[in-house]
């Protein structure tokens, strides 16, 4: 015969974990809890520089953009003098945008903005530190290009090259 025998749970002193016990593994999950909230800031510092970072490319690769924009729209005319480029303080004009004498290419570095456009539109970049702006000779297409050299907070300065227009033009000086 089978004799089952009933055995019943009863609480005693020894049952459960110490004071000690406790205290330990509150103290190794405090510790685990603490490296998981370390991970987490760092991984959201390194988040919001790679951010930054990306607005900031975004904005140089805009910059690059409308400038090489804007000076491939000079065209001087075959049957017209060749355009004048005043250059002054920090304001460049390049004149004959889209063919026509009376408009100009724009380029205006003031207050910490650089200001590209044609008079009536324009293009603002602000938080530019420095901008430095001239014409440089002839490249190998023959058309002379504007080097455009800008420094935006937190960058290294880096510099544009803008061809001018369609075909090679000479220089006239302003007078």
């Amino acid at each position: 015969m089978s004799s089952r025998r009933r055995t019943s749970w009863t609480p005693s002193a020894e049952a459960g974990f110490t004071l000690a016990e406790a205290l330990a593994a509150l103290a190794l999950l405090s510790a685990l809890g603490l490296v998981v909230a370390s991970g987490f800031i760092s991984g959201e510092r390194g988040l919001r520089r790679v951010s930054d970072g990306a607005r900031t490319n975004a904005e140089v690769l805009r910059m690059d953009a409308v400038v090489r924009s804007y000076a491939q729209r000079v065209l001087t005319p075959y049957w017209l003098p060749a355009p004048r480029a005043s250059l002054s303080g920090g304001t460049l004009a390049v004149s004959y945008l889209d063919g026509s004498a009376e408009s100009a290419l724009w380029v205006v570095f003031r207050d910490g903005a650089l200001t590209v456009g044609d008079g009536n539109e324009n293009v603002r970049f602000t938080g530019v530190r420095d901008a430095k702006m001239e014409i440089a000779p002839a490249r190998e297409r023959g058309c002379p290009v504007l080097r455009l050299s800008v420094q935006l907070a937190g960058l290294e300065p880096f510099t544009i090259l803008a061809a001018f227009g369609a075909r090679p033009f000479p220089l006239a000086e302003s007078p």
